[in-house]
């Protein structure tokens, strides 16, 4: 923009440049005396009137950003103060119940914290003085994301223990509780440096030098290489996440899958209620009779190993599981006795363990691809720090949109529980019809008090 923008968006009027020069003959024939008439000075706009106006622009031109985040925020926190209130009252100790009050408390965190310090950075383009805020906003914004990941980490080695290794011991809510200290220490590690770089930096407005202040890297390490050895630090922590949860829903998706073939395999070989007996041999009897000596067809050791958990849950709040196959003895008669085999099926249990693994996958698919695009246009932008100038308004919109896509994570786990969990689903059915007796309770005594 040039100063003629500037001038105009103002409200002030440009003065005329132009020097008028009168020669004016004294009488002299060898002096001539050049006169500057006396023009009023160009009035000069108040900077600080200046720079809140232009942020007032900016932040007109990304009302729709700042309206997107207050509704995240305003969903995310009921949201997640929703999965609080029923997993702690209503749902026993289980490692799922520690990683999942874990996770809602760094996304409450985001929506009460890390989203009103993002509008804040929209609405002051260039005026944000708030030195503070700043750095919290900044702290608590990579806190929550550093935290969750490292938790999403010991989420999927928790779910690859109970799918691909159920008869060892599994993680309780003790060690769960353990994993999520370690997970806080390891954000704060990761995330401390933030509260020294952070705080309202220089930025260039664009008009006759003029120079605004923004929250990002502080100008004292803005010239360092600092702010770039922080940045490759956290893509190699993300990239290791991802590399880790990758693997491990890797591994229990195949193991799955032969689960699945093993068990078809097995239901097409024989009848699920077929009965095996094996005639192993006949001893005579005191009474001179002879009594066929019968025994059953057991389960081999293996066939329990490659099913998987076949009666493991998240119930076992001890964090032991233990394999539970049905049998159906058929009658006894005077002579013989038979056993069933144990019936290859699916236990409530397992049902229930592979929802819960699906829930808890989803949630990890979801943080990889929330960051996808934050961490895309970041490295876009360090690349070209110049590569918005000249751009349109709807780019500019979907650019301020997609680099905080991080903070869709924080609102989109409550709608997948709600989703995946059967359980959560009633008691908040429950909590919301509670509610709507209440209030209907209220309105009828006001009625009857007002009779």
């Amino acid at each position: 923009m040039d100063d003629n923008d500037c001038w105009n968006h103002t409200g002030y009027t440009k003065p005329d440049k132009q020097k008028i020069v009168l020669d004016i003959n004294s009488g002299d024939e060898n002096d001539t005396t050049t006169y500057l008439p006396t023009l009023p000075v160009p009035e000069q706009p108040d900077v600080s009137d200046f720079l809140r106006e232009l942020s007032d622009a900016q932040a007109y031109e990304f009302r729709a950003v700042i309206s997107v985040i207050g509704i995240l925020m305003i969903i995310g926190t009921v949201g997640n103060s929703l999965v609080l209130y029923v997993h702690i009252l209503k749902f026993k100790p289980s490692s799922t119940r520690t990683f999942v009050i874990s996770l809602a408390v760094f996304d409450l965190l985001c929506c009460l914290i890390a989203m009103p310090g993002e509008i804040l950075d929209i609405r002051f383009t260039y005026t944000y003085t708030f030195s503070a805020s700043c750095k919290i906003m900044r702290f608590i914004s990579s806190f929550v994301a550093i935290g969750s990941g490292i938790t999403l980490m010991a989420v999927s080695y928790d779910r690859f223990r109970r799918i691909c290794h159920p008869l060892k011991r599994q993680i309780g809510h003790t060690q769960a509780w353990y994993a999520v200290f370690f997970a806080v220490l390891g954000s704060l590690f990761c995330s401390w440096p933030l509260l020294v770089i952070s705080d309202p930096k220089t930025v260039e407005t664009g008009f006759m030098n003029i120079t605004g202040l923004e929250c990002s890297v502080s100008d004292r390490f803005n010239k360092t290489k600092i702010p770039l050895i922080y940045t490759v630090f956290l893509f190699i922590v993300f990239m290791s996440a991802f590399v880790s949860m990758i693997t491990a829903y890797g591994m229990i998706g195949r193991a799955i899958l032969r689960q699945n073939s093993f068990r078809k395999r097995m239901m097409s070989a024989r009848s699920r209620n077929e009965t095996v007996t094996s005639i192993l041999s006949s001893s005579p009897e005191a009474n001179g009779t002879r009594v066929r000596k019968i025994s059953t067809t057991s389960v081999n050791k293996n066939f329990v190993g490659d099913t998987g958990n076949q009666g493991s849950g998240d119930s076992d709040s001890d964090g032991n599981t233990a394999m539970s196959v049905e049998t159906r003895p058929l009658p006894l008669n005077r002579k013989v006795s038979s056993v069933s085999t144990k019936r290859i099926t699916r236990s409530p249990d397992d049902a229930r363990l592979r929802k819960t693994t699906l829930m808890l996958f989803i949630i990890s698919v979801t943080f990889l691809v929330s960051f996808l695009p934050h961490l895309i246009l970041k490295a876009i932008q360090a690349l070209d720090k110049s590569f918005l100038d000249g751009q349109s308004s709807l780019i500019k919109i979907l650019y301020n949109l997609s680099v905080r896509s991080f903070l869709i994570n924080s609102v989109s786990n409550a709608f997948i529980y709600g989703f995946c969990s059967p359980r959560f689903r009633q008691e908040c059915k429950n909590i919301f019809k509670r509610m709507a007796r209440k209030r209907s309770f209220s309105l009828n005594s006001n009625s009857f008090n007002y009779a």
